[in-house]
């Protein structure tokens, strides 16, 4: 779905009727290490060493994706935990990929492309 911005650029909004809300019980932090909130949905999922897609492919393709209420994200019968939320450019792509992994993190890094000069 796209929509206008506020200065008439086009917004993409990522699976709007599949993106679901981050995990509340996790611990997630910015680029600085500062406590932060995640403000939008995942939309899409990149596994370490494993599967990488939009929900509306894994929708098609009939691949379970669920949260449970622990934290982890069910991939049909894999376990796999948030350790990054990537937002592609705050001003023009809403929604997440959520890269994850098998273990679960401490934290969880809420970035944004602008923030990779960081590291």
């Amino acid at each position: 779905m796209v929509k206008m911005g506020k200065y008439g650029q086009p917004i993409i909004i990522a699976e709007p009727d599949l993106a679901f809300e981050a995990p509340s019980c996790l611990n997630y932090v910015d680029a600085k290490g500062e406590e932060a909130t995640p403000s939008e949905k995942i939309a899409g999922i990149i596994c370490k060493d494993g599967p990488r897609f939009s929900l509306s492919n894994a929708k098609k393709k009939g691949i379970s994706v669920s949260v449970n209420d622990e934290g982890f994200i069910q991939i049909d019968n894999e376990t796999w935990w948030i350790s990054t939320l990537f937002c592609k450019d705050k001003n023009r792509i809403v929604g997440y990929d959520a890269y994850l992994v098998r273990m679960k993190p401490k934290q969880v890094l809420i970035l944004e492309l602008g923030d990779l000069d960081l590291f």
